[in-house]
């Protein structure tokens, strides 16, 4: 039986209620009678439809149940499909969808597939690409810190003295072959007044010209006592790497071992020289003043 006959036979016995209550035998809430005007309840086991009480058939509202119950699991069913619809989940370590990558999955991509010359690409935990790893072929003296270099012109890569070692404070450089330059960087105590070494910390033991300093490259100085691992020329404290002012070989590091024309030198070929004897090989070109 389909449920417009269901629907016919209803209204039919509806309407044989409605008539046997015009008789006046009905009492509201009993089967055939209206439903109460207070609270539109009929009496136990009876329902009340369109204002009547009637006794359902246990058919219909099987049937009805049924249908209800069809109803919500479709519903259910389209929600499910609704939160499975295939869009991409970031953490599944599968790149879907506008997924630049996902975990180890970089769609295929490299540093050298976006335009760099080195270096490796990562994921980040969002699904975007980390390129911080990657690298072009280094140009020092470009301005722009590229590659290994650590810095390149003004561009310190964000870096202070404060970032490095147990420095406070300070002016950061950068050296010519793009190495950062830390001698004007200071640590604990360094630049506070003082009249004596008594006044300064241990940090910076020794009072120069009326200030603490510690004695590394770059500092003040008024002889090589105060530059303990490093020699005081021209007042300032020098490591003696190559190219620091030298007055005597002995100002210059271990692994420079020649002064010339008051520059610490290597010696090695192609060094400047003035003699033979600034130069490992015993010998100077005399046209070009370099090692030979």
């Amino acid at each position: 039986m389909t449920i417009h006959h269901r629907i016919a036979l209803l209204a039919g016995s509806l309407l044989g209620l409605s008539f046997a209550c015009s008789t006046g035998e009905c009492i509201v809430g009993s089967e055939g009678c209206t439903c109460s005007l207070a609270s539109g309840a009929c009496e136990q086991g009876l329902t009340c439809v369109s204002n009547m009480c009637v006794s359902p058939s246990d058919d219909d509202v099987g049937d009805a149940t049924d249908t209800v119950s069809e109803t919500d699991t479709s519903s259910e069913s389209g929600s499910e499909t609704d939160t499975t619809s295939g869009l991409p989940v970031c953490g599944d370590g599968l790149a879907e969808g506008d997924e630049a990558c996902d975990g180890e999955d970089l769609a295929g991509q490299t540093c050298v597939s976006l335009g760099y010359t080195l270096g490796e690409l990562a994921c980040r935990e969002n699904c975007t690409l980390d390129q911080s790893g990657c690298y072009v072929d280094a140009v020092c003296g470009n301005g722009t810190r590229e590659g290994n270099e650590e810095c390149d012109g003004d561009d310190l890569d964000g870096l202070t003295c404060a970032n490095i070692d147990d420095f406070v404070g300070g002016e950061l450089a950068c050296n010519e072959d793009c190495s950062l330059l830390v001698y004007a960087c200071l640590v604990v105590g360094e630049g506070e007044s003082c009249d004596s070494d008594a006044d300064c910390e241990e940090t910076a033991p020794n009072c120069v010209d009326g200030a603490c300093w510690n004695g590394s490259e770059g500092d003040p100085c008024n002889y090589v006592g105060e530059c303990p691992d490093a020699s005081c020329v021209n007042n300032q404290c020098w490591d003696g790497s190559e190219g620091d002012p030298c007055n005597n070989p002995t100002d210059c590091s271990e692994f420079v071992l020649f002064c010339v024309e008051h520059l610490c030198q290597t010696g090695e070929p192609g060094s400047p020289c003035v003699i033979n004897a600034d130069c490992v090989s015993d010998s100077c070109d005399v046209d070009t003043f370099t090692c030979l």
